[in-house]
């Protein structure tokens, strides 16, 4: 079996050293110049936008969140440019299997190629799964939640937020999803072991987002199994704007709708009683069975029959 979309590495240049290159850049893009970046952004906010220090000090806060993704714009550039000139290779390759509509890309073409259906898709579907598993939740526990909506937070940021976590999204589901899959299909023929590999490197780098031995574990096993749920779609779909529009859509309703301690927030769940990491790993599973039932065959056959190599 040959998945058209993993196929398109074959497209570029895939020496060795082009790939150590790339890792480089985008390891100090993710690690090291965010917190220059950081410290730019916090200045802006404090001198343009009068942003109160202990608001953008605030993990849980609304500023804090949108600082948070502007940080992954440099990463997004980074990994096309990385694409385009040190692996020569069309952009739209690590998006879909379409071919490209022109020997000169563009941002025109890649809007004109990017699957936005499949991005509505994979937004409606685990949007409506969250939104009703949090109300169950709600009315459980409906003394977990304070319920205040912000109509003027809700005005300002809703279009601005949106686009920040499409950014957000689009860059680690071009890493994960579509550079390093592509890369190791390479010399992995078992697209499974190629989901396995990507989804434990995507719980690693996110676990520094929890501290303590078990909620390490715990988050480490949610986005491992984020990332094994998202691989199977990127396969199923041959491109990422799937993945892209579940990743979206989970970290949005996170960021403005279901917050912890955010005043900004339009609904906040306290967490009193609730283990909320195993709540989502089990929102998580649902949608699993959901995409099984829904995909049965496509899904076995993409990730259990050897890829074969390409002629390319």
């Amino acid at each position: 079996m040959s998945n058209s979309f993993l196929d398109n590495v074959y497209q570029g240049k895939n020496n060795l050293w082009r790939y150590v290159l790339t890792i480089i850049l985008v390891i100090f893009f993710q690690f090291f110049f965010p917190q220059i970046f950081e410290i730019i952004l916090d200045v802006i906010f404090i001198l343009a936008f009068h942003v109160p220090k202990a608001m953008l000090a605030n993990e849980n806060s609304l500023f804090s969140q949108i600082n948070l993704y502007l940080l992954s714009i440099p990463l997004l550039i980074i990994l096309f440019v990385c694409v385009k000139y040190i692996h020569k290779r069309d952009v739209i390759s690590v998006f879909n299997a379409s071919k490209p509509l022109s020997n000169k890309s563009s941002i025109l073409n890649w809007f004109k190629q990017f699957n936005w259906l499949n991005l509505l898709k994979g937004m409606g579907m685990f949007g409506s799964l969250f939104v009703v598993m949090n109300t169950i939740l709600y009315l459980l526990y409906p003394n977990s939640f304070i319920i205040g909506i912000d109509l003027q937070t809700l005005c300002i940021y809703f279009i601005p937020l949106l686009i920040l976590i499409f950014i957000q999204a689009t860059s680690e589901e071009v890493l994960f999803r579509s550079y390093l899959s592509q890369g190791l299909s390479l010399k992995i023929k078992q697209p499974i072991i190629i989901i396995l590999i990507t989804s434990l490197i995507f719980g690693i780098g996110h676990s520094l987002n929890a501290t303590g031995l078990i909620p390490v574990l715990v988050y480490i096993a949610m986005t491992f199994i984020t990332g094994i749920i998202l691989s199977v779609a990127m396969l199923v779909t041959e491109g990422i704007e799937f993945s892209i529009g579940i990743h979206l859509i989970n970290n949005f309703l996170l960021s403005l709708i279901f917050t912890s301690g955010s005043p900004q927030g339009l609904i906040q769940n306290l967490n009193d009683g609730i283990n909320v990491p195993l709540f989502n790993i089990l929102i998580l599973l649902i949608f699993a069975v959901i995409m099984f039932v829904w995909k049965k065959n496509e899904i076995l056959k993409a990730i259990f029959l050897k890829k074969e190599e390409s002629i390319n």
